[in-house]
């Protein structure tokens, strides 16, 4: 039983403190790691998005039996 709960092999690091970095590195460490997150998602989604067929906008949707209400109501 491990105590991580992803699906990936990698272990989980440990959060570090490095005293030596400043503002400036961390925030360039974060846009780093911030590209690479918005790269590795944007593999993963198509890269063709697929438009919907456009029908014939004079035929009406279609209805099923379920559409309707199933009790009319009487005022």
């Amino acid at each position: 039983s491990s105590n991580n709960n992803n699906n990936n092999n990698k272990p989980i690091e440990e959060p570090k403190f490095d005293p030596n970095l400043n503002d400036d590195d961390r925030e360039r460490i974060r846009q780093d790691r911030l590209d690479a997150a918005e790269a590795r998602l944007k593999k993963h989604e198509p890269t063709t998005k697929r438009k919907k067929k456009q029908s014939d906008s004079s035929s009406p949707p279609l209805r099923g039996p379920n559409s309707e209400n199933l009790m009319r109501w009487n005022a």
